[in-house]
C-alpha cells in the first residue's frame, strides 16, 4: 500500500462548498488559532507514531 499514488479531485470539486460547513474565513481567530493548534498536535503525534513500534517487534527479533 505505501506504492498506492492517490489522485486529487479535480480544483472545481475541491473548491466546492460542503454541506453544512462554514467558510473558514468566517470563522473567529480564536477558533480558527484553536484549530490550526489541533492539526499541528495531531502532525507531530503521526510523525512520532513510528518511534514507539519498535519495543513492541524488539521481542520477535530473536
Amino acid at each position: 500500500m505505501p506504492q498506492c499514488v492517490v489522485e486529487s479531485p479535480l480544483r472545481h470539486i475541491q473548491e466546492l462548498p460542503r454541506p453544512g460547513a462554514v467558510s473558514w474565513e468566517n470563522v473567529p481567530a480564536s477558533t480558527r488559532e484553536l484549530c490550526e493548534d489541533a492539526v499541528a498536535k495531531i502532525r507531530i503525534r503521526i510523525r512520532n507514531r513510528r518511534l514507539y513500534l519498535h519495543p513492541f517487534f524488539r521481542s520477535y527479533d530473536k
